[in-house]
């Protein structure tokens, strides 16, 4: 038989295997909080193990999904994290995980980059709330800078509930700044 009709077959017969299966679509929704990791993790194993579920797509929060991850490494099975910054999963090399978006310490980089070798700022100030989505990625960023040769020499925190960041921007302005991110 030809190397071209053994692959057709082979096509025709996966095809057929796999319309016999009839998968499903499970959508398993988990509110969102501090221990969704630790909510998810037994359900993750019963669909892994009791459901035998093929794969699955979730994780919205970085310290979720480094947790979640970490059992999907364990129990084999594939993953797509559409909305991932964190840059612990790409480093945990698993090859059935997939990312979709470029993490913070990537993001970061193409960031500075663009600061200060596309546009030649030089003297770059970083205005930040300081809750959690202030904190998040700004340590990538401010290495970033540093390896490219261009410390940040300012960074402004402010609070968001407060509402009033007259002051804030005052220092901001006093510092004269190429760019405040």
């Amino acid at each position: 038989m030809k190397k071209k009709n053994l692959l057709s077959v082979a096509k025709r017969r996966g095809i057929q295997y796999l319309a016999a299966l009839s998968p499903q679509l499970l959508i398993e929704h988990f509110e969102q909080s501090a221990t969704l990791a630790k909510s998810a993790l037994p359900r993750l194993m019963e669909l892994a193990y009791d459901e035998k579920v093929w794969a699955v797509i979730g994780a919205m929060e970085d310290v979720n999904t480094h947790v979640i991850a970490r059992l999907l490494l364990k129990v084999h099975m594939p993953a797509i994290h559409p909305w991932v910054t964190d840059p612990t999963v790409p480093e945990h090399n698993i090859p059935w995980t997939v990312g979709v978006r470029p993490d913070d310490r990537q993001a970061a980089y193409l960031l500075a980059r663009k600061i200060f070798e596309t546009d030649g700022r030089r003297r770059v100030a970083i205005f930040r709330t300081g809750e959690r989505y202030g904190r998040m990625g700004h340590k990538e960023l401010l290495d970033a800078a540093r390896r490219l040769g261009y410390p940040v020499p300012l960074e402004v925190r402010f609070t968001a509930a407060v509402g009033d960041v007259t002051p804030q921007v005052a220092r901001l302005i006093k510092a004269k700044p190429d760019a405040v991110i």
